[in-house]
């Protein structure tokens, strides 16, 4: 059951970000079909797990550092 619920929570997040770019650009009178906004929730997705890998072997280099200043 917990993973039908993980699931959900990823469908949810999917819809809400898509939801919200339509509504951004459709306030600036741009229309997107659905197959762009497919590409745009890629893009986004593929260009935010590099972000928070970046981010995740940062922290462990400074942990790494602060253990060797020990």
């Amino acid at each position: 059951m917990e993973l039908v619920a993980q699931q959900c929570g990823y469908a949810r997040f999917a819809y809400n970000h898509v939801l919200a770019d339509f509504k951004s650009e459709l306030d600036k009178d741009n229309f997107l079909l659905a197959s762009e906004l497919n590409k745009r929730f890629n893009v986004s997705i593929d260009r935010d797990v590099n972000a928070v890998i970046n981010l995740r072997n940062l922290a462990a280099g400074h942990a790494e550092s602060i253990n060797a200043c020990r």
